[in-house]
């Protein structure tokens, strides 16, 4: 566990008592199954190729996130980098060769608006690293033309609850 996460190295190593608890105990806020793909990803299963992560999600882009957040805050990099890799190639699916919107899933846009606004709206947690919010804002950024068509996805804008100012 220290090796793939400096939060733990410094936790685990210094002179305070949770160092010499035989129990480590966790935000209650974490989300459970992004907390279990976090230790999964430090014990080998590597977070993009292990199936559990993907298997039956309502909302990949929710659980990409809710586990992008464990990462940052429990200092994982490698599992970040993982994510972020996950998440580019989810979103590049979803365009097709002729750059067109693959509306195979009908709630894509409504996953894909509830998703950009907790990673990229006004009231988006603020994280250590920005890589996740990046690599969504990069995506957008170059399909926001076929984005904007999509009634949702233009009120949000509109409302101002998908963007931050930024």
């Amino acid at each position: 566990m220290r090796l793939w996460s400096p939060f733990f190295e410094r936790s685990l190593s210094s002179q305070f008592s949770v160092a010499k608890s035989p129990v480590f105990h966790l935000d209650d806020d974490d989300d459970a199954d992004a907390v279990y793909a976090m230790l999964k990803h430090m014990y080998g299963m590597t977070f993009n190729q292990h199936p559990d992560n993907f298997a039956h999600r309502v909302s990949r882009l929710q659980f990409l996130w809710k586990a992008y957040v464990v990462a940052d805050k429990y200092d994982c990099p490698s599992m970040r980098l993982a994510i972020i890799t996950r998440t580019e190639r989810y979103l590049g699916n979803q365009i097709s060769l002729d750059h067109h919107l693959v509306t195979a899933r009908c709630t894509f846009y409504e996953d894909l608006i509830q998703a950009i606004s907790k990673i990229c709206g006004p009231d988006a947690l603020q994280l250590a690293c920005p890589g996740m919010r990046d690599a969504v804002f990069d995506w957008l950024c170059r399909n926001f033309d076929l984005c904007i068509q999509e009634e949702g996805f233009n009120m949000a804008v509109r409302d101002g609850t998908l963007l931050d100012a930024q």
